[in-house]
Protein backbone atom coordinates (compact mmCIF):
# COMPACT_ATOMS: atom_id res chain seq x y z
CA UNK A 1 0.00 0.00 0.00
CA UNK A 2 1.71 3.61 -1.24
CA UNK A 3 1.26 6.03 1.86
CA UNK A 4 1.14 9.69 1.62
CA UNK A 5 4.69 11.57 1.46
CA UNK A 6 5.56 12.20 4.85
CA UNK A 7 8.71 13.35 4.37
CA UNK A 8 8.17 17.28 5.19
CA UNK A 9 6.21 16.60 8.21
CA UNK A 10 9.21 14.24 9.46
CA UNK A 11 12.22 15.80 7.89
CA UNK A 12 13.71 19.38 8.48
CA UNK A 13 15.52 21.09 6.39
CA UNK A 14 19.11 21.81 8.00
CA UNK A 15 20.29 24.99 8.66
CA UNK A 16 23.66 26.32 7.43
CA UNK A 17 26.47 27.56 9.92
CA UNK A 18 27.53 26.59 13.57
CA UNK A 19 27.31 22.43 14.38
CA UNK A 20 27.20 21.19 18.02
CA UNK A 21 28.10 17.48 18.74
CA UNK A 22 28.65 14.24 21.74
CA UNK A 23 30.26 11.20 21.30
CA UNK A 24 27.92 8.39 22.91
CA UNK A 25 29.34 5.04 23.98
CA UNK A 26 27.28 2.14 22.87
CA UNK A 27 27.66 -1.82 22.87
CA UNK A 28 28.27 -1.65 19.41
CA UNK A 29 30.90 1.11 19.20
CA UNK A 30 31.07 4.91 20.04
CA UNK A 31 28.45 7.22 18.28
CA UNK A 32 29.02 10.40 16.98
CA UNK A 33 25.80 12.93 17.10
CA UNK A 34 26.27 16.00 14.96
CA UNK A 35 23.09 18.97 15.48
CA UNK A 36 22.82 22.21 13.41
CA UNK A 37 21.34 23.34 17.08
CA UNK A 38 17.73 22.69 16.59
CA UNK A 39 17.93 19.48 14.95
CA UNK A 40 19.94 16.25 13.99
CA UNK A 41 21.78 16.47 10.74
CA UNK A 42 23.92 13.25 11.22
CA UNK A 43 25.15 10.08 13.25
CA UNK A 44 28.08 8.60 12.14
CA UNK A 45 29.56 4.91 13.36
CA UNK A 46 33.00 4.70 13.88
CA UNK A 47 35.64 5.54 12.64
CA UNK A 48 34.39 8.77 13.11
CA UNK A 49 35.01 11.31 10.91
CA UNK A 50 37.18 14.31 12.25
CA UNK A 51 35.37 17.45 14.08
CA UNK A 52 36.26 20.42 12.52
CA UNK A 53 37.83 22.41 15.66
CA UNK A 54 34.92 25.54 15.49
CA UNK A 55 31.82 22.89 16.42
CA UNK A 56 31.07 23.06 19.95
CA UNK A 57 30.29 20.29 22.25
CA UNK A 58 27.30 19.59 23.83
CA UNK A 59 23.97 21.62 22.95
CA UNK A 60 20.44 20.86 24.27
CA UNK A 61 19.61 18.77 20.86
CA UNK A 62 23.26 16.70 20.96
CA UNK A 63 22.30 16.47 24.46
CA UNK A 64 18.68 14.93 24.20
CA UNK A 65 19.94 12.43 21.05
CA UNK A 66 22.78 11.32 23.23
CA UNK A 67 20.30 10.14 26.44
CA UNK A 68 17.93 8.74 24.09
CA UNK A 69 20.39 6.51 21.93
CA UNK A 70 22.17 5.35 25.71
CA UNK A 71 18.44 3.93 26.14
CA UNK A 72 17.46 2.25 23.39
CA UNK A 73 21.20 0.66 23.05
CA UNK A 74 20.12 -0.16 27.42
CA UNK A 75 16.88 -1.48 25.58
CA UNK A 76 14.76 1.17 27.69
CA UNK A 77 13.63 3.06 24.48
CA UNK A 78 11.75 2.22 21.04
CA UNK A 79 10.62 5.23 20.24
CA UNK A 80 12.79 8.20 19.06
CA UNK A 81 11.76 11.81 20.00
CA UNK A 82 14.00 13.98 18.06
CA UNK A 83 13.82 16.18 15.28
CA UNK A 84 15.91 15.54 12.33
CA UNK A 85 17.39 16.95 9.59
CA UNK A 86 19.28 15.18 7.04
CA UNK A 87 20.80 16.73 4.15
CA UNK A 88 19.83 14.78 0.81
CA UNK A 89 18.34 15.06 -2.80
CA UNK A 90 14.00 14.93 -2.45
CA UNK A 91 13.83 10.91 -3.33
CA UNK A 92 16.37 10.38 -0.43
CA UNK A 93 14.62 12.21 2.04
CA UNK A 94 11.08 10.18 0.62
CA UNK A 95 13.00 7.23 1.23
CA UNK A 96 14.04 8.28 4.46
CA UNK A 97 10.60 9.23 5.71
CA UNK A 98 9.57 5.57 4.90
CA UNK A 99 12.16 4.72 6.86
CA UNK A 100 10.93 5.75 9.76
CA UNK A 101 7.40 4.03 9.43
CA UNK A 102 9.22 0.70 9.80
CA UNK A 103 8.39 0.09 13.61
CA UNK A 104 10.36 -1.26 15.85
CA UNK A 105 11.40 -4.76 16.20
CA UNK A 106 9.91 -5.52 12.32
CA UNK A 107 11.83 -5.73 9.21
CA UNK A 108 11.19 -4.58 5.93
CA UNK A 109 12.46 -5.85 2.47
CA UNK A 110 13.85 -3.07 -0.28
CA UNK A 111 10.75 -3.94 -2.65
CA UNK A 112 8.39 -3.24 -0.14
CA UNK A 113 9.82 -0.37 0.99
CA UNK A 114 9.39 0.87 -2.67
CA UNK A 115 6.26 -0.09 -2.93
CA UNK A 116 5.36 1.94 0.85
CA UNK A 117 7.07 5.07 -0.40
CA UNK A 118 5.12 5.10 -4.11
CA UNK A 119 8.22 3.81 -6.57
CA UNK A 120 7.20 0.23 -6.90
CA UNK A 121 10.08 -1.87 -8.91
CA UNK A 122 12.53 0.60 -7.76
CA UNK A 123 14.44 -1.31 -5.51
CA UNK A 124 17.70 -1.06 -6.42
CA UNK A 125 17.46 2.76 -6.18
CA UNK A 126 15.85 2.59 -3.29
CA UNK A 127 18.31 0.64 -1.55
CA UNK A 128 21.15 3.45 -2.57
CA UNK A 129 18.97 5.89 -0.47
CA UNK A 130 19.03 3.55 2.41
CA UNK A 131 22.96 2.86 2.39
CA UNK A 132 23.08 7.28 1.86
CA UNK A 133 21.44 7.74 5.27
CA UNK A 134 23.40 10.04 7.01
CA UNK A 135 21.44 9.63 10.62
CA UNK A 136 21.96 5.90 11.60
CA UNK A 137 19.78 4.05 13.96
CA UNK A 138 17.17 6.89 14.64
CA UNK A 139 16.35 6.60 10.81
CA UNK A 140 16.42 3.02 10.43
CA UNK A 141 17.95 1.77 7.73
CA UNK A 142 19.34 -1.36 9.55
CA UNK A 143 14.99 -2.70 9.63
CA UNK A 144 15.49 -3.14 5.54
CA UNK A 145 16.18 -7.07 4.61
CA UNK A 146 17.10 -8.69 1.47
CA UNK A 147 13.71 -10.32 -0.36
CA UNK A 148 14.64 -13.95 1.09
CA UNK A 149 14.87 -12.13 4.84
CA UNK A 150 18.29 -12.04 4.77
CA UNK A 151 20.48 -9.65 6.09
CA UNK A 152 22.15 -7.99 3.43
CA UNK A 153 24.44 -4.86 2.50
CA UNK A 154 24.43 -2.04 6.05
CA UNK A 155 26.85 1.30 5.68
CA UNK A 156 28.00 0.23 9.49
CA UNK A 157 28.85 -3.24 8.29
CA UNK A 158 26.62 -6.62 9.01
CA UNK A 159 27.87 -7.40 12.26
CA UNK A 160 26.28 -3.74 13.64
CA UNK A 161 23.13 -4.50 11.94
CA UNK A 162 22.93 -7.80 13.25
CA UNK A 163 23.09 -5.97 16.89
CA UNK A 164 20.83 -3.58 16.39
CA UNK A 165 17.91 -5.93 14.90
CA UNK A 166 18.95 -8.28 17.95
CA UNK A 167 18.64 -5.25 20.52
CA UNK A 168 15.40 -4.63 18.91
CA UNK A 169 14.28 -8.35 18.95
CA UNK A 170 13.68 -8.75 15.10
CA UNK A 171 16.57 -11.62 14.50
CA UNK A 172 13.96 -14.11 14.22
CA UNK A 173 13.90 -13.65 10.18
CA UNK A 174 10.26 -14.72 9.22
CA UNK A 175 11.03 -17.50 6.77
CA UNK A 176 10.18 -16.43 3.01
CA UNK A 177 6.85 -18.39 2.20
CA UNK A 178 5.52 -18.34 6.18
CA UNK A 179 2.24 -16.28 7.46
CA UNK A 180 3.07 -12.53 7.69
CA UNK A 181 6.12 -12.74 5.20
CA UNK A 182 4.94 -10.56 3.01
CA UNK A 183 2.70 -7.92 5.56
CA UNK A 184 5.46 -4.96 6.36
CA UNK A 185 3.86 -4.18 9.83
CA UNK A 186 4.61 -7.73 10.66
CA UNK A 187 7.81 -8.99 8.71
CA UNK A 188 10.77 -10.74 10.98
CA UNK A 189 8.93 -9.31 14.16
CA UNK A 190 9.47 -11.67 17.67
CA UNK A 191 7.04 -12.69 19.44
CA UNK A 192 6.86 -10.02 22.46
CA UNK A 193 8.76 -7.92 21.08
CA UNK A 194 7.62 -3.94 20.93
CA UNK A 195 6.23 -2.06 18.06
CA UNK A 196 6.70 1.89 17.59
CA UNK A 197 3.29 3.60 18.62
CA UNK A 198 3.73 6.29 16.23
CA UNK A 199 5.91 7.89 13.58
CA UNK A 200 8.40 10.53 15.07
CA UNK A 201 6.99 14.06 15.85
CA UNK A 202 7.44 16.84 13.20
CA UNK A 203 10.64 19.08 13.28
CA UNK A 204 10.00 22.77 14.28
CA UNK A 205 9.16 24.67 11.05
CA UNK A 206 12.17 26.96 10.30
Amino acid sequence: MTVPDPTDALLGTARPGPRWWEVVDTSIDPLLVVTDGTAVVAIHFTPLPTIPPEWARGGPVAERAAQQLRHYFAGRLTDFTLPLAPAGTPFQRRVWAGLLACPYGTTLTYGTLAERVGMPGKARAIGAAVGANPIAVVIPCHRIVGADGTLTGYAGGLPRKAELLRIEGGLALTPPGAPGADDPLRGSRRPGATRSAAPLPPPPRR
